[in-house]
């Protein structure tokens, strides 16, 4: 019965010492509280957009992959959104350019809410090509939705 108490005991006091919730990722401001993915598309131009869908401002940062994980190599990328106001969407100052064209996905780090329904994330991929047999240039957009 004495090793039951003292185990309470030990429970009691760690939860009230806020132990158990110091490893949440969530708790540090330098750790995302959700990161939302979306699939990987063809491209050699890529736009990573996303909705605030809640009622708080959200911090973000967007990051376009290639399908290894590693970040694709331009200027713009990664870029954030600091203090995206409620319904308001984070779009990059210009697409991130793939050259020769690349598989990729878009990563989209949240601080600020640790639910993933308070944002929506956005791919959009753009590739160049030719008609078979001739010169003739075609514009194929793809656009996917990350979760």
């Amino acid at each position: 019965m004495k090793s039951i108490q003292i185990l309470l005991a030990v429970v009691v006091v760690t939860c009230a010492s806020g132990a158990i919730w110091s490893a949440y990722p969530g708790e540090a401001a330098d750790h995302p509280s959700v990161t939302l993915y979306t699939p990987s598309l063809a491209g050699e131009s890529f736009i990573c957009t996303a909705v605030n869908a809640s009622h708080e401002t959200l911090d973000m940062v967007f990051t376009i992959l290639n399908v290894n994980g590693v970040a694709v190599p331009d200027p713009g990328n990664p870029f954030s959104t600091p203090s995206l106001p409620p319904e308001a969407v984070g779009v990059p100052q210009a697409p991130i350019s793939a050259s020769p064209p690349v598989f990729a996905y878009c990563k989209v780090e949240v601080f600020g809410t640790e639910n993933r329904n308070d944002v929506r994330v956005n791919l959009i991929a753009n590739l160049t090509r030719t008609i078979p047999g001739t010169d003739i240039p075609v514009y194929v957009f793809r656009n996917a939705e990350g979760h």
